[in-house]
């Protein structure tokens, strides 16, 4: 084999392995896409059972069961606990809270830093719309959100967005 030989093969490998990289981005760009809008649908449908659970709880006059924190988190990964914790709070919850319930479950991010890893996280399920930022790494159930969408649909009053903002200087 010759030079001009063994470049114009090397360049056919690289035109190749350049085609199937592209092949291998796009399904997984849209392997991506689905995980995201599945775990939105999840999410979502874990709020409702929830509520349901309670609502049917509420109406039979029953408490409802609540196993431990450990043992609700025991099968889930770091996200999805977090996710549990939050939703699981009887209001928004602050990122510190949440890194205690963690390590009281036994459940402790690995790392340097525990806490930016939890606030990366609750972030990030902020604007996937697993639940909402209540103020600086304060977090709320997204049943918080739904409450007050109803009580402001109920009121008599216009919603804040369409009220006059007053400047401060």
């Amino acid at each position: 084999m010759n030079t001009s030989d063994a470049i114009d093969y090397l360049q056919q490998k690289i035109r190749s392995y350049e085609a199937r990289m592209s092949e291998l981005q796009a399904k997984r760009d849209a392997l991506e896409a689905a995980i995201g809008q599945t775990q939105a649908l999840l999410n979502s449908a874990q709020v409702l059972l929830k509520d349901e659970v309670r609502a049917a709880t509420k109406a039979s006059g029953a408490d409802m069961p609540s196993l431990p924190l450990a043992a609700r988190l025991a099968n889930l990964n770091l996200t999805e606990s977090i996710f549990e914790i939050v939703n699981s709070s009887p209001g928004p919850i602050h990122a510190d809270q949440v890194l205690k319930q963690l390590r009281e479950a036994g459940k402790t991010p690995k790392g340097k830093r525990p806490k930016g890893t939890v606030v990366s996280i609750l972030h990030r399920g902020v604007s996937q719309g697993m639940y909402d930022k209540a103020g600086p790494n304060l977090f709320a159930p997204i049943r918080e959100r739904e409450e007050a969408t109803s009580t402001i649909g109920e009121s008599s009053e216009e919603p804040i967005s369409n009220q006059p903002t007053v400047q401060r200087h």
